[in-house]
């Protein structure tokens, strides 16, 4: 496969901003649709982290060339909404609301106006590490008529949201819904939290706990483990 290097219009600021996009081996040459993976990045990371250092496009390489995963298209954008920062003042926290409306609103559009990708529910995906975790959880919840698959690495997401939500209408909306996290993790406690949750309200999902930390080894694991579940 390839991987490109696209810019955006920002819709939550006034600049330019870069997404890494995988295409599968074949696409150039070929005419089809493809499904697409929203994978997103930990704290301090940057867009290019799940290529440079997750080789994300090797592992769907591998799992393509295997036939254990449908070809797909895998979206990398950059999670962090920055905004202004006043000198003698700690930078803001990450505004969840705000990498949503990021997505939505300027990355998927671009996405779907440059490649060839289908746009049903039923082929968007979304997924990330620690707090791409959390973003994952989040934003494939608040627009479960846009993602069937959600995948929550080494982070958990908030618990209260997800309690407040009908299990009968996740298990309906979500093909699959994982949730993966080593035990030597600092957050596995919160991570464990969020499993027990959903096994105590009945809704259907993947609880997959590893030895390890909060690396990129487990990752890489977690990834060739979701890849193969989508879009089947």
């Amino acid at each position: 496969g390839t991987v490109h290097v696209e810019f955006y219009d920002s819709k939550n600021l006034d600049t330019e901003r870069m997404v890494y996009v995988y295409t599968p081996p074949g696409y150039e040459t070929s005419k089809v649709k493809f499904p697409v993976l929203y994978l997103l990045h930990g704290n301090g990371q940057i867009e290019a982290s799940w290529t440079w250092t997750g080789r994300a496009n090797v592992i769907l390489d591998n799992l393509i060339a295997d036939g254990k995963a449908k070809p797909m298209i895998v979206v990398m954008p950059y999670g962090h909404i920055p905004r202004e920062i006043k000198t003698a003042s700690p930078p803001p926290a990450n505004d969840p609301g705000a990498i949503e409306k990021e997505l939505l609103t300027a990355v998927k559009p671009m996405v779907e106006t440059k490649y060839r990708v289908l746009t049903d529910r039923l082929h968007r995906a979304i997924g990330g590490l620690s707090m791409g975790a959390g973003q994952s959880m989040s934003i494939g919840l608040h627009n479960l008529d846009q993602f069937a698959y959600i995948a929550a690495f080494s982070g958990g997401g908030n618990r209260t949201e997800w309690d407040k939500a009908d299990p009968g209408m996740l298990n309906q909306r979500l093909k699959v819904l994982w949730i993966g996290c080593g035990t030597e993790d600092p957050g596995y406690s919160g991570v464990k939290g969020m499993d027990d949750l959903l096994t105590k309200k009945n809704v259907k999902h993947i609880w997959n706990q590893s030895g390890g930390g909060h690396s990129w080894p487990n990752w890489q694991v977690y990834l060739s483990k979701y890849a193969p579940l989508l879009f089947q």
